[in-house]
């Protein structure tokens, strides 16, 4: 789905981000990363089943974005100083 694609894209760019904060000074480039990240999450969450997808191989899937977003957020989040909630 293109909004699987999107979300993958997207989190291909935080690396990018992490590098344009740095040059820049400026950190607030990283909470929008985060909070732009947590949008196309959001987005995705509710469009293509996790737990209840089609196949197998399309959950294992799913569940390794899931896994990736977390890990993401969770370096955005620790790089500006702030705890991730365990759960949401």
């Amino acid at each position: 789905l293109d909004i699987e694609r999107d979300l993958i894209l997207r989190l291909a760019q935080v690396e990018r981000d992490f590098e344009v904060a740095l040059e820049t000074r400026n950190p607030a480039i990283l909470a929008h990363t985060a909070l732009d990240i947590a949008k196309h999450f959001s987005t995705f969450y509710n469009a293509c089943p996790v737990l209840n997808a089609d196949s197998a191989q399309t959950r294992e899937s799913r569940i390794g974005i899931c896994l990736a977003v977390r890990q993401t957020l969770e370096n955005l989040l620790g790089v500006l100083g702030m705890e991730a909630p365990e759960r949401m």
